[in-house]
């Protein structure tokens, strides 16, 4: 019961923020607490140069992109825990980085904005949606 409750909340949840990112040009990715994909909308499928999103459904968004640093300028990895959706679902406040992301499927790194909001439900952190914006 508590898997649909969480379920139905992710469905309600991600339905309001396609509305919004209807006009905005966004990509947007939900991932739970451990941080694998449960959603991507059209336009993250489109930055993540799949063409079927349903098979990243369940992958660790860590194992989807490659975040490398925008400050330090040798692209140094940064660490899954210092993500936006790492940080957080752990300190449960809204995270924005800038930083490169490089897909999986694609040689090209990309300059984005990523925002990362943690969802509650019942006062619990259950995972994450993740706002990236391409700068480039």
């Amino acid at each position: 019961m508590q898997y649909m409750n969480t379920l139905e909340s992710f469905n309600k949840i991600k339905e309001e923020y396609e509305k919004a990112l209807s006009g905005f040009g966004g990509a947007m990715i939900l991932v739970d607490r451990e941080n694998n994909i449960i959603f991507l909308s059209q336009e993250a499928k489109s930055l993540l140069l799949d063409d079927d999103k349903s098979l990243l459904i369940g992958k660790k968004l860590t194992s989807v992109i490659k975040a490398t640093s925008f400050n330090e300028g040798n692209g140094a990895q940064i660490d899954e825990n210092m993500r936006p959706s790492s940080e957080a679902t752990m300190i449960a406040e809204t995270v924005t980085q800038i930083y490169y992301i490089l897909p999986i499927n694609s040689p090209e790194k990309i300059l984005v904005s990523s925002t990362a909001t943690p969802i509650l439900l019942s006062g619990e952190v259950a995972g994450a949606i993740i706002i990236f914006k391409k700068i480039q």
